[in-house]
């Protein structure tokens, strides 16, 4: 066990996590890392699923870690509650809780008491459902900061060592509830694959490993495709480069996407594929929408993946001040009046005015009808038509700031100013000044 933990990267001599639920998995896991003489803090969170015997399981952890001393820190939630709050299963709401509540722990690594069965458990619960070639594998000895030691090891192993140990634990009878389908996995199918062979577990964990392998040379070839943009509200792929990826290649980069920017890994392959087909079809300007609120879209040769914006048409946000500071749609302005004669430094996030042509004017998001006389012409043109010219993705447009006067736009803050706006001689002259607004 000590090599073990050392070669998953765990400092000895720092502090130890270790997730601990009381059953004979967790307690056999706490009693050989307590053997090492580390410095460890147990996790352990009652989940309110069993009533009494939820709250009887952590006292007993309590109690062991005191008589171990080792420190215990428990928390308490209604799972059954958040399952309804949040419309998911129970078996969900616990794992959610159960990562939110590790994740806050002051330690650098946890260890969990997951086995060489739960990894085959795992490997068949996403086979049935129809999980790609990353469900397969199964979990992984280190995930982040989360490690698992004994993941090599039967479940009837650590039994067999738990009795020999005369380590106590508790049996959660919810692990006999078939209705959950990891427990029917466990009692129903598992079983039914020793009978045909008895190394079934283990073959299965050692494909899952041979399959790890494959998974992570398919995800460095999604990496070394370069073809991700993040930076803004939407991550970006370029599709000329995505379609000259193999189809294997192409779901990673879109699920890689997704995940840099939105931190979702369980984006279900319909979905995946939805947006392949977008991308195929070179549909520019169509939107599927996926899991977690998400659109997807083409706009001038870029994959868009974002979340939608509230239409904001004919909503006007603010008048234009000549003189002072005001905010309008997600930016700060700053306006002052300058003569003349003054000299003018042309500067990023900037812009100059005729004073008498946009005095009066407002702020606000684009509108029917809206038109505009690009700068350097003569002619107007319809606002959505100057909008494509400038390469304005569609799913931008309507968030976009104006500064117009009934109908007509003097400028799109962050795209460009109009003719009819453009500072002339021996006229005064408004100089704004914008920023987006730091929430």
């Amino acid at each position: 066990m000590k090599q073990k933990i050392i070669d998953l990267g765990v400092d000895l001599n720092k502090t130890l996590g270790a997730a601990v639920s009381g059953g004979a998995d967790s307690m056999a896991l706490l009693h050989c890392l307590r053997a090492l003489n580390i410095h460890l803090k147990v996790y352990h969170m009652e989940h309110g699923i069993r009533g009494q015997a939820s709250i009887d399981d952590m006292e007993f952890v309590q109690k062991q870690c005191e008589m171990l001393g080792v420190e215990c820190v428990v928390k308490r939630v209604d799972v059954p509650k958040l399952a309804e709050e949040k419309g998911v299963s129970v078996e969900t709401a616990a794992r959610l809780a159960r990562y939110e509540f590790l994740d806050s722990a002051d330690v650098e690594f946890i260890a969990t008491a997951h086995h060489l069965d739960d990894l085959a458990e795992t490997v068949l619960m996403n086979l049935v459902r129809g999980s790609g070639l990353n469900g397969l594998c199964g979990i992984p000895e280190r995930r982040g900061r989360y490690i698992r030691p004994m993941i090599d090891i039967s479940r009837a192993q650590i039994e067999e060592y738990a009795e020999k140990h005369g380590i106590e634990y508790r049996h959660d009878a919810t692990n006999d509830d078939t209705a959950y389908t990891r427990n029917y996995i466990r009692k129903k199918i598992l079983p039914g694959l020793k009978e045909i062979n008895s190394s079934a577990a283990e073959n299965i964990a050692r494909t899952a490993k041979l399959l790890r392998e494959d998974e992570r040379a398919l995800s460095d070839a999604a990496e070394s495709a370069a073809c991700i943009e993040t930076g803004g509200e939407e991550v970006l792929v370029d599709t000329e480069v995505l379609m000259q990826q193999p189809s294997a290649i192409r779901k990673r980069i879109i699920r890689l996407a997704i995940a840099r920017r939105f931190d979702l890994v369980d984006v279900e392959n319909v979905h995946i594929d939805s947006v392949l087909r977008l991308v195929e079809n070179g549909e520019s300007g169509k939107r599927v929408d996926l899991k977690y609120s998400l659109f997807a879209c083409l706009s001038y040769g870029k994959l868009v993946i974002g979340k939608p914006t509230k239409k904001k048409y004919n909503y006007s946000l603010a008048e234009l001040k000549n003189q002072g500071r005001f905010e309008a749609g997600g930016f700060c302005f700053e306006s002052e009046v300058l003569s003349a004669e003054d000299i003018i430094e042309f500067s990023q996030n900037a812009e100059y005015f005729d004073e008498q042509t946009v005095n009066g004017s407002v702020l606000r998001n684009r509108q029917e009808g809206d038109y505009i006389v690009p700068l350097g012409m003569k002619g107007s043109k319809r606002l959505s038509d100057y909008l494509s010219d400038r390469k304005v993705p569609l799913h931008r447009r309507d968030s976009l700031l104006v500064l117009a006067k009934d109908g007509e736009v003097f400028w799109v803050v962050g795209v460009g100013v109009s003719e009819t706006s453009r500072i002339r001689n021996s006229r005064s002259i408004i100089k704004i000044n914008y920023r987006e607004k730091l929430i």
